[in-house]
C-alpha cells in the first residue's frame, strides 16, 4: 500500500505532502487542482518517465518526488527527479541508485511492470475502459504476464530445447560408440619388463667384458728387440754434471753483457787530450769552489741599517702597548701623562715621528746574511786564490774551453774505461772456456738422458709382452664362456620388445574398454536427462492447463459478484470464455452503454487486482471512474468499492462527485 506522497516543483504542485491510510481514500477539488497529476506523480515515482503521459510538459529541472509504500509487507521509499533515481528501504539501506537500476529493482519488487499496474492497480482519468478496450487476445496475454504464464511457456521452451539437445547428445554418443575392443594376447614368456629390464642390464655388462677381452686378445704387445741398454753415466757423475749445467744461462748472459761492454769502449774516442785533463780539472775546482760562496744581495751597511730598523718598530710597538694602559690627570691643573710613564721614559718621541715600517728582511734573515759576510772574511784568501785561477784559465783558453768543462767528468771515466780493456778481453775469454766445458757435460747429460728414456721403453714393452703372454689363457677361457651372450642379450632385447608393446597395447585396450563403458553411462545419462526434462517439461504444461482451468471461473465468478453490488442486481452474470472475450449478461461488453461498460469495468480491474496483485501490492487508484456514471451509481460504486476494504488494502478515488469515503482530501 501507499504511505506517503512528497511532492516538489511537480506541475501545481510545488511544495506538497499528502499521507495515505488504509481504506478508501478520496481526493477532490476544483478543475486544474493537479487531481490527476497526483496519480501521475505516484505512477512516476513508481515507474519513471514511462509512467508520465505523452502530452505531459517537460519536468522542472528542480522536481522531486517521493514516495513511501509496501509490498508483499516490506516498506520501501523511492525518490526520482529529472537527474536520476533513488530506492532504499524505509530504514535506509539504498538498493538502488539511478534511473534505470532504480526502475528494474521496482520491476523485481512487484514481479511486474508499468502495463500489467495500470490494469490491475491504477486506472487513469478517461482510461477506466481500456480493459474492454483490448482485444481478447491482448487480455489474455496481459493475464498470462501477470499470473507469469509467460515464464512458464518460457520454462516449457526451455524444457523442450534441453531435452532435445540431451536426446541428440546421447544419439551422437551412441552412434561414434564402436565395439568393444578385443584384448590384446599376452606374451609366451611370463617375464615382467622389469626382470627383463634387470637381465638386461647383466647381460650388457658380459657383452661388454666380451668385447674388451677381443679387443686385449687381438692387441698383441711387441716382444722387446735387443738387449737391455746400458747407461752412460753413473748416477753421481749426472747429478754432479746436471748441478753445474745449471750456471750456463748466467755465463751466457754474462757473456753478452761483455762483449755489449766490449764493443761499447772500442767505439770511446775521447776528445780531451790526456795531458790537459789536470789543468782543466783544477779549473773546475776553483769554480766550484767560487759557486759555493755567492756575493751576498745586501751590503753589510744595508743589513745593519735593516736590523737597526727592526729595533726600532719593536720599540714603537711596546711604547703603543704602554701608552694604551692610560692616563693620569691632575686635579689641580688637569694636566694629563702616562700611566706607565716611568717605563716609557726610555722611547723616543714617537708622537712627532712617523709610524715605523718593517724592513724586507727578518731578524733571522739579517743574521743569516751578516754571517756569510763573516765566513767571507775568513776565506776571502782562498776566494782570491780560485778568481785568479779561473780568470787566468779562461783568459788563456776562451769560452769554448767552458764548453769542455762540462764534459770533464765524462771525459775522465771514457779514459779510465778504455785502461780497463785488457783485462775485460781476457775476462770474456775466460767465460768463454768456462761455457765450452759446461756444454760437453750437458751433452754427457743428454746421451745419458736418452739412454734413461731407452731402457724405461725396453722395461715397460718387456712388461708388457710378459703379462700379455701370462693373461693369454685365461683371457681365452673366458671368452669362450661368454661366447652365447651375444645371441642371449638380443633374444632378451626381443622379449622386453614384445612385452612392452604388449603392455603399451594393453594400457589402450583398457583405455578404450574404460571410455566405453563411460560412453555407454553418458548416453543412459543423457537418454535419462532427455526423459527428465520431458517429464518437467509435462509438469510445467498440467500446471498452465490448471491455472487456465481455474483462473478464468474465479475471475468471472469475483467479476459477477462484484457488477451484482454495483448495480444493485440489475446485472449478475460475467461470462470470460477461453480467448478471454467478455459479456455481461450474454451481451457483449463493448455493446454495453458508457455508465454500464464502465461500471463493468471497473470490475473486471478489481476482480484482476484482487486475483492478481493483493499479495503483493494491494491498491487500486481510480482517477474519476465514476464520470460517466449517474448519482446513484456513482453512489452503489463507492459503497462496493468500500466493502472491498478487508480483501483490498487501500482505495485511493479521484473524483468531482460527492461520495463517502474513510478519508477526504481536498485540493484547493
Amino acid at each position: 500500500m501507499l504511505h506517503s506522497l512528497t511532492l516538489t516543483n511537480f506541475g501545481v504542485h510545488q511544495s506538497r505532502s499528502i499521507d495515505f491510510e488504509q481504506g478508501v481514500t478520496a481526493i477532490s477539488g476544483r478543475n486544474d487542482s493537479g487531481k490527476s497529476l497526483l496519480v501521475e506523480a505516484i505512477r512516476y515515482a513508481l515507474f519513471g518517465v514511462a509512467a508520465l503521459r505523452d502530452d505531459a510538459p517537460p519536468l522542472n529541472a528542480k522536481a522531486n518526488v517521493t514516495l513511501a509504500f509496501s509490498v508483499r509487507g516490506e516498506q520501501y521509499r523511492v525518490s526520482r527527479t529529472p537527474k536520476g533515481g533513488k530506492l532504499e528501504t524505509i530504514s535506509g539501506q539504498v538498493l538502488a541508485v539511478g534511473t534505470k537500476s532504480v526502475n528494474l529493482k521496482i520491476i523485481e519488487l512487484f514481479g511486474y511492470g508499468l502495463e500489467v499496474f495500470d490494469v490491475a492497480n491504477c486506472a487513469n482519468q478517461g482510461l477506466i475502459e481500456a480493459l474492454s478496450n483490448m482485444r481478447p487476445a491482448e487480455r489474455k496475454r496481459m493475464v498470462e504476464t501477470t499470473l507469469g504464464m509467460d515464464a512458464l511457456e518460457q520454462l516449457v521452451g526451455f524444457c523442450r530445447a534441453e531435452a532435445t539437445n540431451a536426446t541428440k547428445e546421447g544419439d551422437a554418443l551412441a552412434r561414434g560408440l564402436g565395439p568393444v575392443p578385443d584384448e590384446p594376447v599376452a606374451p609366451q614368456d611370463p617375464r615382467t619388463a622389469e626382470e627383463l629390464a634387470t637381465e638386461l642390464v647383466s647381460l650388457r655388462e658380459k657383452a661388454n667384458e666380451l668385447r674388451d677381452l677381443k679387443i686385449k686378445i687381438n692387441r698383441i704387445p711387441s716382444e722387446p728387440q735387443g738387449e737391455r741398454p746400458k747407461l752412460f753415466l753413473t748416477e753421481t757423475d749426472y747429478k754432479l754434471y746436471d748441478q753445474q749445467i745449471q750456471k750456463l744461462p748466467q755465463l751466457r748472459f754474462e757473456l753478452n753483457l761483455l762483449n755489449s761492454e766490449l764493443d761499447q769502449l772500442s767505439r770511446l774516442v775521447p776528445s780531451i787530450a790526456r795531458e790537459a785533463l789536470p789543468e782543466l780539472k783544477e779549473y773546475a775546482t776553483a769554480r766550484d769552489f767560487l759557486e759555493n760562496w755567492p756575493t751576498p744581495a745586501f751590503t753589510v751597511n744595508e743589513l745593519q741599517q735593516m736590523a737597526q730598523q727592526i729595533r726600532l718598530v719593536e720599540d714603537y710597538q711596546e711604547w703603543k702597548r704602554l701608552h694604551s694602559k692610560g692616563e693620569l690627570i691632575c686635579p689641580a691643573c688637569n694636566h694629563t701623562w702616562p700611566v706607565e710613564a716611568d717605563r716609557m721614559k726610555g722611547f723616543p718621541d714617537f708622537h712627532a715621528m712617523e709610524v715605523p715600517t718593517s724592513p724586507k728582511l727578518t731578524m733571522r734573515e739579517i743574521n743569516t746574511h751578516l754571517s756569510v759576510w763573516e765566513n767571507r772574511d775568513a776565506a776571502k784568501e782562498e776566494i782570491a786564490k780560485a778568481a785568479a785561477t779561473v780568470m787566468r784559465y779562461e783568459l788563456s783558453h776562451g769560452g769554448q774551453n767552458l764548453v769542455r768543462l762540462k764534459a770533464l767528468e765524462d771525459e775522465v771515466e771514457m779514459y779510465a774505461k778504455r785502461d780497463k780493456m785488457p783485462s775485460l778481453v781476457l775476462h770474456i775469454a775466460g767465460v768463454k772456456e768456462q761455457i765450452q766445458q759446461l756444454e760437453d757435460l750437458q751433452r754427457r747429460c743428454i746421451i745419458h738422458q736418452k739412454a734413461l728414456t731407452d731402457i724405461a721403453i725396453w722395461d715397460s714393452q718387456n712388461a708388457d709382452f710378459l703379462q700379455y703372454q701370462k693373461a693369454l689363457p685365461n683371457w681365452r677361457q673366458r671368452q669362450q664362456e661368454l661366447i652365447l651372450v651375444p645371441q642371449t642379450l638380443a633374444d632378451t632385447e626381443a622379449v622386453l620388445v614384445a612385452r612392452q608393446v604388449y603392455v603399451q597395447l594393453h594400457a589402450n585396450w583398457e583405455r578404450a574398454r574404460d571410455h566405453h563403458v563411460r560412453v555407454l553411462a553418458e548416453v543412459a545419462a543423457a537418454r535419462e536427462k532427455a526423459e527428465g526434462w520431458k517429464a518437467a517439461m509435462a509438469a510445467i504444461n498440467e500446471v498452465r492447463a490448471q491455472i487456465e482451468r481455474t483462473f478464468v471461473p474465479s475471475l468471472a465468478a469475483v467479476a459477477s459478484a462484484l457488477i451484482q453490488r454495483m448495480t444493485g442486481g440489475a446485472y449478475r452474470h460475467v461470462a470470460i470464455d477461453p480467448g478471454f472475450a467478455l459479456t455481461l449478461d450474454g451481451q457483449g461488453i463493448g455493446s454495453l452503454s458508457g455508465s454500464l461498460k464502465a461500471v463493468a469495468n471497473l470490475a473486471l480491474r478489481i476482480g484482476l487486482g484482487r486475483m492478481l496483485t493483493a499479495k503483493v501490492f494491494s491498491v487500486l487508484i481510480l482517477d474519476e471512474p465514476d464520470a460517466a456514471m449517474d448519482a446513484e451509481r456513482a453512489s452503489s460504486t463507492a459503497e462496493c468499492l468500500r466493502s472491498l476494504c478487508p480483501d483490498l488494502a487501500q482505495v485511493i478515488l479521484v473524483t468531482h462527485k460527492s461520495i463517502q469515503a474513510d478519508h477526504q482530501y481536498v485540493l484547493s
